[in-house]
């Protein structure tokens, strides 16, 4: 019978760069300072970073740098620390959608354009309807103007009522916006 026991990668500690002699990274997406000697000609031993998470939910340690404290998002010192970015792209994925697993194994760099197809693509972001970063509406206020749009109301009276503009009521009744909130089917132009 097959044994299936998972052989364990081994840890391998890096100086994260512009950092070096101060903190490491882990390429199981650990952090730590170094031992070092304090200005008090005192030894000091380096200790693993306990992390919190952020509202986010990415993981992040308090390190200080040249007297600075500085909050640092862990996934992006493993990143730093172990994978070559020759393109200069800006954000890091966790390629199998966990914020919290930060082993080099499971991170890429990628353009925001590559990270926001990957958290729609997995669900992990709906900017649909109230969640949308622009909404000036809630889903409960569109089914209201949709009701008083079929009461008689007009539009111009909708969107003075509502703060909004008269295109977005249109939009809001022929469909074109809302519809996952309304079921309105948008309409092409040439029915």
């Amino acid at each position: 019978m097959h044994n299936k026991t998972e052989e364990k990668m081994k840890e391998i500690w890096k100086d994260i760069p512009n950092m070096i002699g101060h903190y490491q990274a882990s390429n199981l997406g650990r952090i730590r300072s170094v031992d070092k000697v304090d200005s008090a000609n005192r030894f000091r031993r380096g200790k693993i970073k306990s992390s919190a998470i952020t509202r986010k939910g990415y993981e992040q340690v308090c390190i200080c740098v040249d007297g600075r404290q500085l909050s640092c998002k862990v996934h992006r010192l493993v990143a730093i620390t172990f994978l070559d970015n020759d393109d200069k792209l800006t954000q890091v994925n966790h390629i199998d959608r966990n914020k919290l697993n930060n082993r080099v194994d499971n991170l890429e760099w990628c353009d925001q354009s590559h990270n926001q197809r990957h958290a729609f693509k997995h669900g992990l972001q709906n900017n649909c309807g109230d969640n949308h970063p622009q909404s000036k509406l809630t889903a409960n206020e569109v089914l209201k103007i949709v009701s008083l749009l079929k009461e008689g109301s007009t539009i111009k009276e909708l969107a003075l009522q509502f703060g909004i503009g008269k295109g977005t009521i249109q939009h809001i009744k022929s469909g074109r916006q809302w519809s996952s909130v309304t079921g309105i089917k948008r309409r092409d132009k040439s029915e």
